[in-house]
């Protein structure tokens, strides 16, 4: 019978599987590898299959001739050899792994799934961990920069951990040390952006003095830092642009800098751009402007609202700069004694960007994420010895006709590590649902939510949990399927393998309960935690209520008697609309972690003797019906 001859577009195909062999060898054996392939299509059919058999075939083929170029040198061809011979063999174990989990496709559904769910999980929050914590801050050698704040312990009357310093102690502080190699202060809060032919725009705005930058290191992609001479009183407004907002607002337009914008109704000057990646304190503030701090009168010790940043010199630790504040602060309770039992206090900048409860939170949900790993695992490795006791004769007859063991190990094995990649190709599309999902639940509680993402070293994290599980959950079915064959063939099965398989599988089953009541423990913990606290009485009104915050731009309120008039003509306007019940403003809302600390006095009544401490509390400006308004 005659066969059909081939088409061209198959023709062109057989030239383009050649290219894959040396130019001398294919030069010399093109008309005989050429009919090969011929004969091969016309007998099998010019499929899928064979086409991939052909691929395959000559990709094994001429890497082997090329590793045999590279290393036959002195040795052997047998010896030179060997790595082609391991390479043919593993693309023909992974090409009959494909073909048998094929034939089990429900079987391989599961497992795959399975795998999914587990290595998509711990991928996803292995991203956000590595964003949050692993990586370092996006800054001049991270690890030397230090947070100074103040530490309030309960004989001055509070028990504060942690609390901005004030103007005159982080002067002294900044003059006094030996410690840093530089430091800075600064204080957080927001601006208006407008013009620019778009929408007002609120932004998180930093308020730093001049040695902050320089501090931490980071020049700007565009422009300059701040000059010693703009951060004095009455210098003017001067801002620098995150990059973020740059792109967002300005079109990253680079004839910015040494533009003017208007900022909360005043006009400052552009200095620079960040780069792609800065985020000082963190993400949500995306305006740096310069401070204009009056050091020549920086208010009074009570007055809280700075935070320190100071680069430390080389060598210098914790524990110098821990001592040398000792001696700083034994002059200060000397000197002001009103001001007793509170002290500066140094945190790594890294330690307060994540903070205790972040870290410990991300440590809990990577911890939980592995147990359903190891559940996912424990599942298909049952899975998979369900599976192999109906594989037993197939492994008598391969061990029969000459394939050891170790072969028969060998090719399970192959077959676990081809599910684990099937389970990995779907993990990775979960873990960037999941990594999405993660950073939308908590945006704003979440820092350095802006650095999460998959990189490569995501990537290869996720390789190596495959392969780990592959190996986890491949290998006690694998060994005992490779022992099976001996047992089969001398009629042993049925007892003895049979009852070693039972209790290896009664072990992978009591480890899989195990896992299982820790994770539904701590859901159920977790639960009840989440129900207790959404019981608690807050003590103000939370539903029925709404708040809005509005600021006022300096320029147009200048003084704080226009700006009493403003919220008290807004407050009578909203008691008047229909539907509101009450109406008030408060400068702090309750709850919201933000809280301002001063002295004060009281009327008829002398301070405070020497020694004993300043009457001092947390503070709050209210509009009359406030408490009646919060409930």
């Amino acid at each position: 019978m005659t066969r059909p001859p081939l088409r061209r577009w198959e023709r062109a195909l057989i030239q383009c599987i050649l290219a894959l062999y040396p130019g001398a060898f294919r030069r010399g054996q093109r008309d005989a590898l050429v009919q090969t392939y011929t004969d091969v299509l016309q007998t099998k059919g010019s499929g899928v299959g064979t086409w991939l058999w052909l691929l395959r075939d000559a990709a094994t083929t001429s890497l082997g001739m090329r590793f045999e170029a590279a290393l036959l040198g002195n040795r052997s061809r047998e010896e030179a050899t060997m790595g082609w011979v391991w390479l043919d063999g593993l693309a023909r174990d992974l090409g009959f792994a494909l073909r048998t989990l094929r034939k089990s496709p429900a079987m391989t559904a599961a497992a795959v799934a399975t795998l999914g769910v587990g290595i998509g999980a711990t991928t996803a929050v292995f991203s956000v961990v590595k964003g949050v914590i692993l990586d370092p801050l996006p800054f001049e050698e991270p690890d030397r920069l230090v947070q100074v704040w103040t530490r309030y312990l309960p004989p001055s009357g509070f028990d504060i951990a942690q609390f901005p310093i004030s103007g005159p102690e982080i002067l002294d502080y900044r003059d006094q040390n030996r410690s840093f190699a530089s430091l800075g202060y600064y204080s957080t809060g927001s601006r208006d952006l407008t013009g620019e032919g778009v929408d007002p725009q609120r932004v998180g705005t930093v308020f730093v003095s001049q040695q902050v930058l320089p501090t931490l290191g980071v020049e700007p992609v565009l422009g300059r830092w701040i000059r010693p001479e703009e951060d004095l009183p009455g210098a003017g407004n001067v801002v620098l642009l995150t990059h973020d907002l740059w792109v967002a607002r300005f079109g990253s337009d680079p004839g910015i800098v040494g533009r003017t914008i208007s900022v909360s109704g005043r006009t400052a000057l552009v200095a620079g751009v960040m780069p792609a990646g800065f985020a000082f304190p963190d993400a949500r503030y995306q305006l740096i402007e310069n401070y204009g701090f009056d050091e020549a009168n920086p208010g009074g010790r009570a007055a809280h609202g700075l935070r320190g940043i100071g680069r430390l010199r080389a060598g210098v630790g914790l524990d110098q700069v821990r001592a040398e504040a000792e001696g700083i602060h034994a002059g200060w309770a000397e000197q002001f004694p009103h001001n007793v039992a509170h002290f500066p206090i140094f945190h790594r900048l890294t330690d307060d960007v994540v903070g205790l409860s972040v870290r410990q939170t991300l440590v809990l949900l990577m911890s939980a994420v592995v147990v359903v790993l190891l559940i996912a695992v424990v599942n298909v490795a049952n899975l998979l010895m369900a599976r192999g006791e109906s594989r037993y004769n197939e492994m008598a007859v391969r061990n029969a006709m000459g394939a050891g063991p170790a072969r028969l190990v060998r090719q399970l094995l192959t077959e676990s590590l081809t599910l684990a990649m099937l389970g990995s190709v779907l993990g990775l599309i979960i873990a960037r649902w999941g990594t999405a999902a993660l950073l939308r639940s908590a945006p704003a509680t979440l820092p350095r939510s802006g650095e999460v993402g998959m990189d490569a070293v995501v990537l290869l994290f996720s390789g190596a949990v495959t392969i780990a599980a592959a190996v986890l959950f491949g290998l006690a079915p694998a060994l005992q399927a490779g022992r099976a064959p001996a047992a089969a063939l001398a009629g042993e099965r049925a007892a003895t393998a049979a009852g070693g398989r039972r209790r290896f599988r009664q072990v992978l089953v009591t480890a899989e309960v195990g896992l299982s009541v820790v994770v539904v423990l701590a859901a159920g913990l977790i639960a009840r935690s989440y129900r207790e606290l959404s019981a608690v009485d807050p003590g103000v009104r939370v539903t029925g209520t709404l708040t809005f915050q509005v600021n006022l731009p300096p320029a147009r309120y200048p003084v704080d008697a226009d700006v009493g008039v403003f919220f008290r003509e807004l407050k009578e306007r909203l008691q008047a609309l229909p539907g509101v019940r009450y109406a008030s403003a408060v400068s702090r809302l309750p709850l919201s972690g933000e809280a301002g600390r001063s002295d004060f006095r009281i009327e008829g009544r002398s301070l405070p003797a020497d020694g004993e401490r300043m009457w001092n509390a947390e503070w709050s400006a209210v509009l009359p019906g406030y408490f009646r308004t919060a409930g």
